[in-house]
């Protein structure tokens, strides 16, 4: 009778480690399980928040550059105004004939040249 215990002894020892090493790594891997998931949401928040600030940050540059284009339409309108002006003050004053000098264009914009 010992001799079937000393043989059924180690068999029964090595089942029970077995089992334990077993239901240790499935309780192991449920919660590498569980910080994998944890980590993939987190990193799928940090992207659709980079995205969004991308997206933002694209908007304001395009809203910028709109702002940008529509200033220098504004310029180039108020040049060729500014330049019809000129061009319409030189003509009454040559058509008038008055003085002997050269207008006073002192004023005028260096961008223009006066005839």
């Amino acid at each position: 009778m010992n001799t079937i215990l000393w043989i059924i002894a180690p068999i029964l020892a090595y089942e029970a480690f077995y089992f334990i090493l077993l239901f240790s790594g499935k309780i192991l891997g449920g919660f590498l399980e569980t910080k994998e998931k944890e980590l993939q949401h987190a990193m799928n928040l940090k992207k659709e928040e980079s995205e969004k600030s991308f997206m933002l940050a694209k908007y304001n540059f395009e809203g910028i550059c709109a702002e940008r284009d529509r200033y220098k339409d504004d310029l180039a309108e108020m040049k060729l105004r500014n330049r019809e002006l000129l061009d319409t003050l030189l003509k009454n004053l040559s058509g008038r004939g008055l003085g002997k000098g050269k207008p006073d264009v002192s004023g005028a914009d260096e961008d223009f040249e006066v005839l």
